[in-house]
């Protein structure tokens, strides 16, 4: 991307920010230094809030979705990858320089589904999400509700994660591919 293309994008940026910042002022906080993409979806309810710390990049096709009430955390020097999604019903907090790759989920809530069919859809269990500092979150992985993950750590690709991990962990979850044949011998 030239010089001309970054300029155009970060003006873009720092308009829709401050666009959303006028219509609901206390549902957001941000610096000059954040940027996030125009093709990123903000999507907030009532008393939520988004807090964006300094030199913060959210690529293009990623979807921020803070429910009534919920909180969502990018603290500084933070970047999310292409087509992350991050949707919080109580609290999401990520730490200081933490590089999300593409394709990332993470859902601070289940659906509480002990509750009747017709109720299940609007009745959630939540439990916050905490994302360390100096924190690598490979491709393609989903961070489940009541997950902390502990400074300096490592996360491998395609992993699903629920419970604590401590710091200085890496993080990977092995798999077993077996190839059978069709044709009976």
């Amino acid at each position: 991307m030239n010089l001309l293309n970054k300029i155009i994008e970060y003006s873009i940026s720092i308009m829709r920010l401050g666009s959303i910042k006028i219509i609901t002022p206390k549902r957001i906080q941000f610096t000059i230094k954040s940027f996030v993409s125009y093709k990123t979806e903000i999507d907030s309810s009532k008393h939520s809030k988004l807090v964006l710390g300094h030199n913060i990049r959210v690529k293009a096709g990623s979807r921020l979705k803070l429910r009534e009430n919920a909180t969502i955390v990018l603290d500084q020097n933070t970047s999310l990858n292409n087509n992350c999604l991050i949707v919080s019903h109580e609290r999401i907090v990520i730490g200081q320089n933490v590089m999300i790759g593409p394709n990332v989920m993470m859902f601070d809530h289940d659906h509480d589904y002990k509750s009747h069919l017709e109720n299940m859809r609007s009745k959630y269990l939540t439990k916050p999400i905490i994302v360390g500092d100096n924190v690598w979150i490979g491709a393609g992985t989903i961070i489940l509700k009541g997950t902390t993950i502990g400074n300096n750590s490592i996360i491998g690709a395609g992993c699903v994660l629920k419970g604590d991990y401590p710091d200085n962990s890496i993080i990977i979850q092995e798999r077993v591919t077996l190839i059978k044949s069709c044709v009976e011998k």
